[in-house]
């Protein structure tokens, strides 16, 4: 029980991180596609 318990612990981690990761990720990609995307219908650079 106790290595179940310990391997679920660091299984559950490891989730939280990958969702930390994948959501920075997401930011970045976002920011990008903003930056790309709107000057050209806007006519200006988001700051």
């Amino acid at each position: 029980m106790l290595f179940g318990s310990g391997l679920y612990m660091v299984y559950y981690t490891i989730s939280v991180l990958n969702l930390v990761v994948i959501c920075d990720v997401l930011k970045l990609y976002l920011q990008t596609v903003t930056k790309m995307t709107y000057p050209n219908y806007l006519g200006f650079v988001p700051h």
